[in-house]
């Protein structure tokens, strides 16, 4: 008798002061078959991974947030979570990662965000 084991899906947090961005990105990972959820305020998604470290297996964040920049969410994101895969989105033309695992342009092509997130896995 065989048993057939599903794989948990990956899951990702999205942050970006723009809604409209958050939720063309949360699509865009959801049709990929990620799990993902998403924040325009990085102090909440800071406080979510604080209550739960390990509920997200990546963190995408937006370079240029009015309160505390991607990068500064990453920096605070891997003091909770060291393991946490990480990805600046940013529209500033510069393939400059800033310490993050990846970078994803703004906007971005589909088979942009696939290479980004076989990277970072």
């Amino acid at each position: 008798m065989s048993r057939k084991f599903e794989r948990r899906a990956s899951r990702a947090l999205v942050v970006d002061d723009s809604k409209l961005v958050v939720a063309g990105l949360v699509l865009a990972l959801e049709t990929l078959g990620w799990e993902a959820r998403g924040l325009t305020c990085p102090w909440e998604a800071l406080a979510a991974l604080e209550a739960s470290p390990d509920q997200f297996d990546l963190l995408i964040a937006d370079h240029r947030m009015p309160s505390l920049t991607g990068v500064q969410l990453i920096d605070k994101a891997r003091q909770v979570q060291p393991s946490l895969s990480t990805v600046i989105y940013t529209g500033l033309r510069s393939q400059e990662t800033d310490g993050a695992d990846a970078y994803l342009p703004k906007p971005f092509e589909m088979s942009e965000l696939e290479e980004v997130l076989a990277a970072v896995q």
